[in-house]
């Protein structure tokens, strides 16, 4: 059996203001190993590579994105347009992109970047 992972996040502290809770968190705890007959089993992470990508003019879509990867021959791609917080507006758009990661080589490859005209 594969190691498999495990992310939680402990409570630190709690305070009560005003019919509401205020919840303190610690930082994020990643457990990785596997272990036999135990009765809690965690979810395999699925293999997949995740980069951002931005400077592209700001009218690009997420279908444009995806269209233009996937036949540069990348594998699994999906793509979300990044929205500015606060009603902020920028020159360019941003995008958070993943695929498999058995499309590695292609998806670092510079040649398969578009050119800056």
């Amino acid at each position: 059996m594969g190691d498999s992972y495990c992310s939680s996040q402990a409570i630190v502290s709690v305070s009560n203001c005003s019919r509401s809770s205020v919840y303190t968190y610690a930082s994020c705890i990643r457990v990785k190993g596997s272990r036999e007959n135990v009765p809690l089993k965690s979810v395999p992470r699925k293999q997949i590579l995740t980069v951002f990508v931005g400077r592209l003019h700001s009218d690009t879509t997420e279908e444009e994105l995806t269209k233009y990867l996937t036949d540069e021959g990348i594998k699994g791609v999906v793509c979300r347009k990044i929205v500015a917080k606060n009603g902020c507006k920028y020159n360019s758009a941003a995008f958070r992109v993943t695929c498999c990661s058995e499309s590695r080589d292609k998806f670092y490859d510079e040649n398969c970047r578009p050119i800056v005209g």
